[in-house]
């Protein structure tokens, strides 16, 4: 039994926040069990995969001094993105919780 309730909204609905199973993901990925981690959490896999990209896309571009890093960087690291970033956490938190979405549509109306 949890000393503290959990902080999440979704818990007292009995859905999942978007982090929601992110300490058994970093378990699992240290571990070396990627389809493990893959399923406690696709929307950490994803972007753990997005940072290990931009690092290797950074290293090219401070050491290596390639012209194409800096334009991959700023479009990775640009406003659509960021909206594309929001946008696809929205859409994950309602996938993921959608019986409970449904659930709390149908006590509202």
């Amino acid at each position: 039994m949890l000393a503290h309730p959990r902080p999440c909204i979704w818990s007292k609905f009995g859905g999942q926040c978007v982090t929601c199973g992110g300490t058994h993901f970093v378990h699992a990925l240290l571990h070396g069990e990627f389809t493990e981690a893959f399923f406690h959490n696709p929307f950490l896999f994803a972007g753990t995969i997005f940072l290990i990209v931009s690092f290797i896309i950074l290293h090219f571009y401070v050491f290596g001094k390639k012209q194409f890093a800096k334009g991959v960087l700023s479009s990775l690291y640009s406003i659509p993105s960021l909206i594309v970033f929001c946008v696809a956490m929205m859409l994950f938190l309602l996938w993921r919780n959608w019986p409970v979405v449904l659930n709390i549509c149908q006590q509202l109306s």
